[in-house]
């Protein structure tokens, strides 16, 4: 019966430290700055919402983080997804406000795009883009099949 009782004794101590420890550590983003990338020139619609996250983001994140945006316009926000994904270090401190249609550009092959869209991670957007899709009867039929397998329909 002693062995059993000091044995849960020390499982109980073990929990307590364990718990304390992972209590005392400071959250990832105290006294961090997240760059914020804006595919767009400062005043277009994306670094406007980019500006507007920056703003509010930082009370819903542990730690409360700085957020300054960095417009890197051009192409269509294409050099922003660019930097992103060749550029930018994979910490956790920086943040993409890119075109959503960006997409299709992987899809149709363009050289210039540096980015595989599927790697990114997606955290929402302050819009539905619905419009997307317009134009997708004047396409090629093979490229109209690929934008219907990566949607997965």
């Amino acid at each position: 019966m002693v062995p059993h009782l000091i044995r849960l004794a020390s499982m109980m101590l073990s929990l307590v430290l364990w718990s304390a420890a992972g209590m005392a550590q400071t959250p990832f983003y105290a006294g961090k700055t997240i760059t914020m990338i804006a595919g767009t020139k400062a005043g277009d619609v994306y670094d406007t919402y980019a500006r507007l996250f920056a703003q509010h983001l930082p009370k819903y994140i542990p730690g409360n983080p700085n957020i300054i945006v960095q417009n890197i316009p051009g192409a269509g926000s294409m050099i922003a997804a660019n930097h992103l994904y060749s550029v930018a270090a994979p910490e956790g401190l920086t943040i993409g406000a890119i075109f959503p249609a960006l997409y299709f550009d992987q899809i149709v092959g363009r050289k210039e795009v540096q980015y595989d869209w599927a790697k990114f991670v997606w955290i929402g957007s302050p819009v539905t883009s619905n419009h997307l899709l317009n134009d997708v009867m004047s396409q090629p039929p093979e490229i109209v099949a690929k934008m219907k397998q990566s949607l997965g329909k």
